[in-house]
């Protein structure tokens, strides 16, 4: 018999297997999946492992019933990083830009051979690999049909409050880290950076205070001790990054909970977005003046109040960088191929005893190495979650707090990787994939519900 409640072709309850399969792919990219590095122990067993959960993932399959332009956009995007990878006709290969010195160096050996589009070939393969932290979770999370958003909020909210419980135990004990190349003596909780999981937690703030609004008034209590443990989680670390997030999470909280006020206590019933929008920012300039009230205890502040804070090394190497693009346009250099290619740029004002492996502005260390091409897919995917979002919005019992969740999330990570490069990471690729799996999937819903709503009125 089949079953009669589906939605568009998907069972509304998952099986039993895929609900442990998608428990199996979270829980192991979040022990394994926190550091942005290339060359841990703990990536190849990652990939590997994710790669062949993707593969069952797959099989169990039966039909996209929703998050498909995702889906499609993921796919072709693997196949791009596998074509640059593969050896070109060296005529066609030196036609590249940015291609002069190599050409130069193989001239003066007499010898040419046929290359990879990536000047860093090793490192798109690795790419490649970990790209598994995006497919694994999006397939996995698609196999759950209409349960995907409970599913998804449930283990993205306990691995927030793992990851803060863990970076608590490293400030007060020293320990655990769970990578040899950390932030050590910082709280990192599941990750290996501090940065990544200040950005990550904020992201996190924001998803449970949305949630917590909606929860159950019994459940209400836990979601704010819960976000309580994460804000302090953050002031506790020396993430300047984390701590400018912090306050956009603040200030979402305080739209949320305005929000939850009954109308009528409210300026006579009527509420104006620019009032609840001066609310939030009392409540995140209340959060930043406690924090310098006490700077001695919130090792961002003190970096983000630091006379040298302008002169850090990101900046230095902007125009480096700003050069890099331009060589390199409109295709780039490779993906992942920018600590190779850097050192080709850098100039001896910016050689220091620490090196740069990163650009440190991942919107801009993108255009590096994806030029336009990749710029092409991040509009692309922009435009798919936006068209998402504005469906969803049309039909959603409540869509101003939708909208505050979007919105904070989005401006969240765009403020950080612009100073950083958080969505590096494993771990935070896959909460964002599941995140925006989690807007499709309710999305879906609305949309079929509008659809059995018409029905049924035209049969009245």
């Amino acid at each position: 018999m089949p079953n009669s409640t589906t939605m568009e072709g998907q069972p509304r309850d998952a099986a039993a297997f895929d609900l442990a399969l998608f428990y199996a792919v979270c829980a192991f990219t979040a022990l394994l999946g926190g550091s942005s590095r290339y060359d841990l122990m703990q990536i190849p067993m990652l990939q590997a492992g994710l790669w062949a959960m993707l593969a069952v993932a797959i099989v169990r399959m039966r039909g996209v019933p929703f998050a498909r332009g995702l889906l499609v956009l993921a796919v072709v995007y693997a196949g791009w990083l596998v074509l640059q990878v593969i050896p070109l006709p060296h005529s066609l290969w030196i036609m590249l830009p940015g291609r002069e010195a190599l050409e130069n160096v193989e001239t003066a050996l007499g010898s040419h051979h046929a290359r990879p589009f990536s000047m860093a070939p090793s490192r798109t393969l690795n790419a490649l690999g970990g790209f598994a932290a995006v497919l694994a979770p999006l397939v996995a999370a698609i196999n759950l049909g209409r349960s995907a958003p409970k599913q998804i909020v449930i283990v993205l909210i306990a691995i927030a409050a793992v990851s803060s419980v863990l970076a608590l135990s490293q400030v007060q004990l020293g320990s655990p880290y769970l990578y040899s190349i950390t932030n050590t003596g910082k709280p990192v909780g599941l990750f290996a950076n501090s940065n990544h999981f200040a950005v990550c937690t904020a992201v996190m703030i924001v998803v449970l205070g949305y949630v917590g609004r909606f929860a159950a008034p019994k459940l209400q209590p836990a979601a704010a001790i819960l976000a309580l443990l994460l804000v302090v989680s953050v002031l506790l670390g020396p993430s300047r990054a984390g701590l400018l997030t912090l306050v956009v999470a603040i200030m979402a909280l305080g739209l949320f909970m305005v929000q939850n006020l009954p109308a009528e206590k409210l300026l006579g019933g009527r509420v104006r977005a620019s009032t609840l929008v001066g609310v939030a920012g009392a409540g995140g300039l209340v959060v930043l003046v406690l924090a310098m009230a006490n700077s001695d205890q919130v090792p961002a502040l003190d970096r983000l109040l630091a006379s040298d804070t302008f002169e850090d090394m990101r900046f230095a190497i902007l125009p480096t960088l700003l050069e890099m693009i331009g060589e390199f346009a409109p295709f780039g250099s490779g993906t992942g191929s920018f600590e190779n290619v850097y050192y080709m740029f850098e100039t001896r004002e910016n050689m220091e005893a620490s090196y740069v492996n990163m650009a440190h502005n991942d919107l801009l260390q993108v255009l590096i190495e994806g030029g336009a091409v990749v710029l092409g897919f991040i509009l692309t995917a922009a435009v798919i979650v936006y068209r998402t979002v504005m469906s969803l919005l049309r039909r959603h019992e409540a869509p101003r707090p939708l909208l505050i969740c979007v919105a904070a999330i989005t401006l969240i990570v765009v403020m950080a990787s612009a100073a950083d490069y958080p969505l590096r990471a494993p771990l935070f690729q896959a909460n964002i994939t599941l995140l925006l799996v989690a807007l499709s999937a309710l999305a879906a819903k609305a949309r079929q519900e509008a659809q059995g709503a018409r029905k049924q009125g035209g049969w009245q």
